[in-house]
């Protein structure tokens, strides 16, 4: 059967989506092995950091705001809004004073994010057919990873050399050279000035992706928010190490977004996220164990991420097709529904490790993607292409 062709506007617009991506990705990502360095140089405790990143999560509560909007034809100018607020609010958090400061801006640069996130799933899921949707948002994942691979080493030694407050000021310049691309790579595609947005219908499924993705988040919450602690207090390496470090995961999590492009339109979307499950129990339990050596640890953690990703990106798609007729909200309320999620992880793997180390911690993030997979086993079906 001949592939289906991706429309010539759709090729020219992925660069701009992905660098905005990749922007807004290394905002997010940057801090988790870097929050000691943070913590010492707000002078706050590494739980305080914790909460800080908990509240900050919270801010995905806006999504489901963000996408009615931009249901009523508000695509490329939700991207170039969340963009530009996202480059102010990450320049106020370099900037700030204290904890207080700090924790305002980081959760309204989180918020500013999820506007972007939104308006671009939305985009793909308008422009995109299902049967290349997979590889489409595959693609679009990729920044996930590159921000790993690429930003964190580089803002490590950026830390390393000026000090934290530099990273902030980086990526806010970095994202305004992502509003630049999307100005002029995106088309112009906003539709239905000020219709009313159709309301979200819960379609056969729908709960079902809601929670495993939000499972899914949840567990991966608890190891990142602990790592960084884990490498430094457990290990003994320095934030340049952990930085360079990063490298390996980044390798790691390109792998399995790698995994999830090629498979994820071939075997089905569903069937490739519980694949990922099955690889996530047992190397999410064999963390603890792994930390006696620091080689041993670093590759299991790149298991972890290189099994999340491709479970995590192949489930993307389903969130476009959760109610077609209201794609913002269906996206908005999913990316909603993961923040609410990632912010309890944030705070349980805070919580947890600071008691019980990374072994009990790996052994909860274990148990919370054994229910994803169920969930995604018994409750969720693969949508008909439309």
């Amino acid at each position: 059967m001949a592939e289906t062709p991706l429309p010539a506007h759709v090729r020219r617009a992925l660069p701009a989506l992905v660098g905005g991506r990749l922007a807004g990705n290394t905002g997010i990502r940057f801090v988790y092995p870097f929050l000691p360095a943070i913590a010492r140089g707000l002078g706050v405790s590494q739980e305080t950091a914790g909460v800080a990143m908990s509240i900050r999560e919270m801010s995905g509560l806006v999504a489901p705001f963000a996408g009615g909007v931009i249901d009523r034809g508000r695509r490329r100018l939700g991207m170039l809004a969340g963009l530009a607020l996202s480059a102010l609010f990450l320049a106020v958090a370099g900037g700030a004073p204290g904890i207080v400061t700090f924790t305002v801006a980081v959760t309204a640069f989180g918020a500013a994010k999820i506007v972007y996130d939104t308006a671009m799933s939305t985009w793909i899921g308008h422009h995109v057919p299902w049967q290349r949707r997979g590889t489409v948002v595959g693609i679009g994942e990729v920044s996930w990873s590159l921000a790993l691979l690429v930003g964190v080493p580089l803002l490590g030694l950026a830390i390393d050399a000026w000090g934290w407050r530099s990273a902030f000021w980086a990526v806010a310049g970095v994202h305004l050279v992502a509003a630049i691309a999307v100005l002029q790579g995106v088309v112009a595609d906003d539709d239905g000035g000020g219709a009313r947005a159709p309301r979200l219908r819960l379609l056969p499924g729908a709960v079902g992706i809601y929670a495993a993705m939000s499972l899914l988040s949840f567990a991966i919450a608890l190891v990142f928010v602990a790592y960084g602690f884990w490498l430094e207090d457990d290990i003994g390496w320095d934030v340049a190490t952990i930085g360079l470090a990063s490298i390996l995961l980044g390798v790691g999590e390109l792998a399995g977004t790698g995994g999830a492009i090629w498979f994820a339109d071939r075997i089905g979307k569903r069937r490739t996220v519980l694949i990922g499950c099955v690889g996530l129990v047992p190397t999410m339990a064999l963390l603890g164990p792994s930390g006696a050596r620091g080689l041993t640890a670093i590759l299991v953690l790149g298991a972890v991420v290189t099994a999340f990703e491709l479970a995590f990106v192949a489930g993307l798609p389903l969130i476009t097709e959760i109610d077609p007729d209201a794609r913002g909200a269906g996206v908005g309320t999913a990316l909603a529904l993961i923040t609410v999620a990632r912010s309890i992880g944030t705070f349980g793997g805070s919580f947890l490790y600071a008691r019980l180390g990374m072994g009990w911690t790996g052994v909860a993030a274990a148990v919370g993607v054994a229910l994803a997979g169920t969930i995604m086993l018994l409750a969720v079906r693969e949508p008909r292409a439309r």
